[in-house]
């Protein structure tokens, strides 16, 4: 209830703040209703909002930094050894992913579980986009007893985010883009240690 109130204060004051007009209003309403209407609404909160958080539980949290999630996690990626499951055609660079997981006192964390994902060669993830095989480009690592890791995998691409909706139309209007850089998705859970992501 206290971030609901402070997010309705928050734009109370800037519709005060910059005296928004009655047509202004109506044309943000209208937008707002686009976007639910196009499905975007988690893709323009994750756009603006998801790195805030993201940021703010980097400032107040020990250890590793945390990133943004984004929308494409499945916590029903299968347990792989060594190997993320990709697309034989695929003609991009093999990528080694290795590290070991510590507390932040140095000790090693045991029964860690973590999450890998990442897009194909095209952009898109598996269990979302087309057909592509929900097992293929994610999977779960059980972490050694030393702490270490190791997958391989093919190396991601940059992609954009969907830009013909109302998302993109407002990063367009802003000056900013739609793209991401290329990256792998770590989702860390060990017992008794909040998840990291």
């Amino acid at each position: 209830k206290d971030v609901v109130d402070a997010i309705v204060a928050a734009v109370q004051r800037v519709l005060d703040q910059k005296e928004v007009t009655e047509a202004e209003y109506r044309t943000a309403v209208h937008y707002l209703m686009q976007v639910a209407e196009q499905r975007e609404t988690a893709l323009l909160c994750d756009v603006f909002f998801n790195s805030t958080v993201a940021a703010t539980k980097a400032r107040i949290s020990e250890g590793s930094t945390p990133a943004i999630e984004g929308p494409y996690y499945r916590d029903d990626a299968p347990l792989v050894d060594d190997r993320l499951k990709t697309y034989d055609t695929d003609d991009h660079k093999p990528l080694l992913i290795q590290g070991t997981v510590k507390a932040v006192d140095g000790s090693v964390v045991e029964d860690v579980t973590i999450d890998v994902w990442h897009s194909t060669p095209d952009g898109k993830y598996s269990g979302f986009h087309d057909d592509i095989p929900t097992d293929f480009y994610r999977g779960k690592l059980r972490v050694g007893t030393d702490g270490s890791f190791r997958v391989r995998t093919t190396m991601p691409v940059p992609y954009q985010i969907p830009d013909q909706g109302p998302t993109g139309a407002l990063l367009e209007t802003m000056g900013g883009h739609s793209w991401r850089p290329a990256h792998v998705h770590f989702k860390v859970k060990a017992p008794g240690y909040e998840t990291l992501t």
